[in-house]
């Protein structure tokens, strides 16, 4: 009985959200089908930092691969009116869940994705490299690597994600990746679908050069 009334209580959610979001429509539109995931890094970042104070204040912060990005655009609908959140700053945080969502949810399910990647470390770009992060990651990471805001884990250091290796990190670079237990998502290539895994290589390679931090196995 008890579970029967907890269901039913999520659907009657849901359906709320739903209506709220139809309701809404005229005044947030839904991104087209095209690009739905297609946000700037600035705004993905922008997005992270508000999922953080705002949500954060009432909220027990979720992963951004709990629900998909079609149930992320309508629950972000449904709060920005209940708790009168500013638009602009609904529309950062929709960006940081959509995209990071679509990283961590839909590749189950795509048979396309391959499993080697175009790059190559050896003819990497380092001006390129700092380009892209400049432009791309450093809205979430910082310039020094050590993370733009609480929730950011730090690049550098024993305990840094540069001290895994090239392939683990390009890896998630390429296709996306959360920490078990982390409320904090990258989305693939950053949330920037015109980069390319030699872009991911570039910047890894200067990153490593930036701070100091070679891959493990050239610590000797």
């Amino acid at each position: 009985m008890v579970r029967a009334e907890l269901l039913l209580g999520v659907a009657a959610v849901f359906v709320t959200a739903a209506v709220v979001a139809q309701e809404d429509t005229a005044e947030m539109p839904a991104p087209q089908s095209e690009s739905r995931y297609d946000f700037s890094a600035d705004q993905v970042g922008r997005g992270a930092q508000a999922w953080v104070d705002t949500c954060g204040r009432c909220h027990n912060i979720r992963s951004p691969g709990e629900l998909t990005p079609d149930l992320w655009d309508v629950s972000v609908t449904h709060m920005r009116v209940r708790a009168n959140i500013p638009q602009d700053v609904a529309e950062d945080i929709r960006a940081f869940l959509m995209s990071s969502s679509a990283s961590l949810t839909e590749p189950e399910n795509d048979l396309s994705i391959p499993t080697s990647f175009g790059y190559d470390l050896s003819r990497a770009d380092l001006a390129n490299g700092q380009d892209v992060y400049e432009q791309t990651c450093i809205a979430c990471h910082g310039e020094s690597g050590g993370g733009a805001f609480e929730g950011m884990p730090s690049l550098s250091g024993p305990d840094g994600r540069l001290a895994q290796s090239d392939e683990v990190l390009l890896e998630r670079m390429i296709n996306g990746f959360q920490s078990q237990g982390s409320f904090m998502a990258m989305p693939s290539m950053g949330g920037n679908p015109d980069l390319t895994d030699q872009d991911m290589a570039d910047t890894l390679v200067y990153l490593r050069s930036l701070l100091e931090a070679p891959a493990p196995e050239e610590v000797e």
